[in-house]
């Protein structure tokens, strides 16, 4: 290029001209966007991966029960505890020779396992745990008590499954896949709560099932909403109708199903969508003993 002559488009230039400073931003902001896409694409392979191979691991967990399930249905002795069992020795420890045989293989590989619920006709198929000393233990652990998004189906921890309380609350993420308690969305609609009125939550020792009373949607900001899951014992009758009052008060809609002062209750909680509840919404499902 001769000296002085002013650079054709295309050309690079002269040495000391300024570089384009909208060009600069526009290749920064490119960058910028880059990065922030691949780093949203990694974390949604990474969340894909993790919840696939968890869900696979709780699938396995639940291929064990039934297994044994099957077998002893066609064994001569099958027989299951009438009445309520012995729960622990005079160490206050479980009596593992007290357990079901379907939740002994389960029982052996964590000893925290109190129980395992069932949804018939849903995904909810998994163990539930319990960490009476460590509150929210199991919030991002999965039963192997390694980290997972999933985590667990777990008991809050001022909850006695044996005894049992008047009210155990079951707490379980709702996951994208359909995971966990995803399924505890449906019931939003009465139609759903019709097709699917029973809950199986066995104890270790015994088997329970629940009819649902009440489905409703609550905050779980203190002084917001209704603190259901402070509802385990009820000192009197009083406390219990007040806590029965409160939940159908709430409801989605009328389910015609009551309790009375004796009744076993569980009660399931599992977070709402944000985009649902900004107040950090509750789906909250309550059900009574019926056998």
């Amino acid at each position: 290029m001769l000296f002085g002559k002013k650079p054709l488009s295309g050309e690079e230039p002269v040495s000391g001209q300024k570089p384009d400073k909208k060009k600069i931003i526009y290749i920064a902001l490119i960058c910028l966007l880059s990065m922030v896409f691949l780093g949203c694409a990694i974390y949604l392979i990474d969340y894909f991966v993790q919840t696939s191979s968890q869900s696979k691991d709780y699938k396995d967990l639940s291929s064990i029960v039934e297994s044994i399930r099957q077998d002893m249905a066609t064994s001569p002795d099958n027989s299951s505890p009438s009445s309520p069992v012995s729960t622990g020795n005079s160490n206050g420890e479980a009596d593992s020779s007290k357990i079901l045989p379907e939740y002994q293989p389960l029982y052996e590989m964590n000893q925290d396992l109190v129980g395992w619920i069932k949804i018939p006709d849903t995904q909810v198929d998994y163990p539930v745990v319990q960490t009476p000393h460590d509150m929210d233990y199991y919030l991002y652990k999965d039963f192997n008590k390694q980290y997972s998004q999933s985590g667990c189906i777990y008991v809050r921890e001022s909850c006695n499954v044996f005894t049992p309380s008047d009210n155990v609350v079951i707490y379980g993420h709702r996951m994208n896949n359909g995971s966990m308690f995803a399924d505890l969305m449906n019931y939003k609609k009465k139609s759903y709560w019709e097709a699917h009125q029973t809950i199986q939550f066995d104890t270790i020792y015994e088997h329970h099932t629940y009819q649902i009373i009440s489905v409703f949607i609550t905050s779980g900001d203190a002084g917001i909403g209704y603190p259901y899951h402070q509802f385990n014992t009820a000192s009197n009758q009083s406390e219990f109708d007040a806590f029965l009052l409160n939940i159908k008060n709430l409801q989605l809609y009328d389910t015609g199903v009551d309790a009375q002062y004796g009744d076993m209750l569980i009660t399931l909680s599992t977070c709402l969508p944000r985009y649902e509840s900004p107040s950090n919404g509750r789906l909250v499902v309550v059900a009574k003993r019926v056998s």
